[in-house]
C-alpha cells in the first residue's frame, strides 16, 4: 500500500489515529484557499505553504504586519494548485510536505511561471533546522532563498521587505 492511499483511505473515517494530523487528497478538497479575513484591495499576496499550524501561524502573522494578504496551503500539491490558480508576489515553501514535498513544489511553480512567461515570485524554501544541505537542493529547485524552522520573523521580514522595494521599483 503506498503512502497516498493510506492517508486518503484514513481521512475518510470519523476519526483519525490519536494526534495524526489529517490530510485531504486534491479530489477530496473542496478548494476554498484559506485566506486573511482582513486582506486590503491591492495588497502584495503571499503564499504560505506548510503542514505544521505552528509554522502556518508564525510566518502568516510576520508577512500579515508586512501588510501582505495571506494565503495559506497545508501540502505542496495544493501549494503549487494555488500558484496555477493566482500569481504570489512571496511564497514560503516548507521543504517537508506531504503529497509533494516543498522542493519539487518549487520546481513546479517555476516551470508554470517560464512557460506562462509570468512575473516570477519571491520563492523562499524553509527546512529543519540542522539540514544544511537542504540549501543547496533549494536553489536548484528555483527557490530564490532558504530559511530553517523554526522560522526567524526577522528574516521573513528581510524576505518581505524585499518583494516591497522591488515591487516598488517597478513602475506600474
Amino acid at each position: 500500500m503506498n503512502y497516498r492511499s493510506d492517508v486518503v483511505r484514513r481521512t475518510r473515517s470519523s476519526s483519525p489515529l490519536p494526534g495524526e494530523a489529517v490530510f485531504r487528497s486534491a479530489e477530496e478538497r473542496s478548494f476554498a484557499p484559506a485566506r486573511d479575513a482582513d486582506a486590503r484591495e491591492g495588497a502584495p499576496a503571499a503564499l504560505v505553504v506548510a503542514a505544521g499550524e505552528a509554522t502556518r501561524a508564525a510566518a502568516g502573522g510576520v508577512l500579515h504586519s508586512a501588510g501582505f494578504a495571506v494565503t495559506y496551503a497545508v501540502d505542496g500539491l495544493e501549494g503549487v494548485m494555488l500558484a496555477c490558480s493566482e500569481p504570489f508576489d512571496l511564497v514560503l515553501m516548507h521543504a517537508a510536505l506531504p503529497f509533494l514535498d516543498g522542493l519539487e513544489a518549487t520546481r513546479r511553480i517555476r516551470r508554470l511561471e517560464r512557460r506562462r512567461r509570468a512575473p516570477r515570485s519571491h520563492l523562499i524554501v524553509v527546512s529543519e533546522e540542522g539540514a544544511e544541505h537542504d540549501r543547496a537542493l533549494a536553489f536548484e529547485a528555483g527557490a530564490d532563498g532558504q530559511v530553517t524552522n523554526p522560522i526567524e520573523p526577522r528574516l521573513i521580514m528581510t524576505a518581505a521587505l524585499q518583494v516591497l522595494r522591488r515591487q516598488h521599483a517597478t513602475p506600474a
